[in-house]
């Protein structure tokens, strides 16, 4: 199926091949004031303003900066100064004027961070490689899957809004911060290090198995087999109750290590999940980056077989976004599970 949709869809154009005309179309539009802000509670507010331009301006597309703008800032009503550091349920409201291209602003509230209540993981070993050289150290090459559960509390009433990251840590990190990146997870935040330290961790290939991680995605690319996503916005929409888990699985991670002294401290892996509690408008734009970027009509708008697709902004002139957001980080910790591994092992 998925061979057959990228032949349907790489032979579209031939079809329409020589009914192309080179036109210059006559748009009566001036460029309006651009708005893009990302607010993260509990630091300073930075706003990018620039200006709209047509794909035929050369000169705007390659600058579209501009010079004479003044932005104002206004938590909760107040105007605020520049190192004012935004906090969680602040309102937040952003105004820019420029007398070449007029005025533009938007509103967002930042949101109240969700809290992790707990967080649980359940690995399973799939092949095992081990060897003790005596005064040489322990050697260990070990390939493992791990199921982790993450809950959160949820508020029926409430619409609520969450991207969730993910990374890996180990000693390895410590010694070598130059070391290579492999990324293979969402997000692109899964590392394979490969530092003097002869401590290799691998967090592997995720699997996100949850419903509301796809619920963006629409009928018409669930039907065509387009359905597959490694993006991790959500929101609440399918949650029951007033808990939730979230499950996040990690197959084929790897972890080796050499010439090993017996020092627990070189065990100390595992990965960190930071759940951001984001704005609705933060939510709608990464909706829109997904149905342009990786949708099936995305790609037939590409070849030029549809109409384009009109992208999201909450700003007062159409142009940008402002969204704001608030994390809550936890830890899982694998390193008592390798060292019951290398125990069980020994005996």
């Amino acid at each position: 199926m998925a061979i057959l949709k990228k032949i349907i869809i790489a032979s579209l154009p031939f079809l329409l091949y020589g009914c192309r005309e080179d036109i210059e179309p006559l748009i009566d539009t001036k460029p309006v004031l651009c708005l893009n802000s990302l607010i993260t509670a509990g630091e300073p507010i930075e706003v990018s303003v620039t200006h709209t331009w047509v794909y035929t301006d050369l000169k705007g597309e390659k600058d579209h900066s501009v010079s004479d703008a003044k932005v104002s800032i206004y938590a909760n009503g107040n105007l605020v100064s520049d190192d004012y550091l935004a906090q969680e349920g602040d309102i937040i409201r952003i105004e820019a004027y420029s007398n070449t291209y007029g005025a533009a602003w938007a509103e967002v509230t930042v949101p109240v961070a969700t809290p992790i209540s707990s967080a649980k993981s359940t690995p399973t070993v799939k092949n095992l490689w081990y060897n003790d050289l005596d005064e040489w150290g322990v050697s260990l090459d070990l390939t493992f899957d791990i199921s982790t559960t993450l809950s959160i509390p949820n508020d029926p009433q409430a619409n609520l809004f969450y991207d969730l990251d993910f990374t890996t840590f180990s000693p390895a990190d410590e010694v070598d911060s130059d070391s290579s990146d492999d990324y293979d997870a969402p997000g692109e935040l899964m590392r394979w290090v490969t530092p003097p330290s002869e401590v290799h961790f691998y967090g592997g290939s995720c699997i996100l198995r949850d419903p509301f991680f796809s619920e963006f995605v629409g009928v018409f690319d669930a039907v065509m087999d387009w359905a597959d996503t490694y993006d991790t916005f959500f929101s609440n929409y399918q949650f029951e109750g007033t808990t939730q888990d979230i499950h996040v699985d990690f197959q084929d991670c790897s972890f080796r290590i050499t010439q090993w002294d017996r020092n627990p401290e070189l065990l100390e892996c595992g990965y960190v999940f930071t759940l951001h509690s984001i704005s609705e408008s933060y939510c709608k734009w990464l909706n829109y980056r997904w149905q342009s970027d990786q949708s099936l009509m995305g790609e037939i708008i590409d070849i030029g077989l549809a109409e384009p697709m009109w992208g999201y902004s909450n700003v007062s002139t159409g142009a940008g976004v402002v969204a704001a957001q608030s994390s809550r980080t936890v830890t899982i910790d694998i390193k008592d599970f390798l060292l019951y591994t290398l125990t069980d092992t020994t005996r």
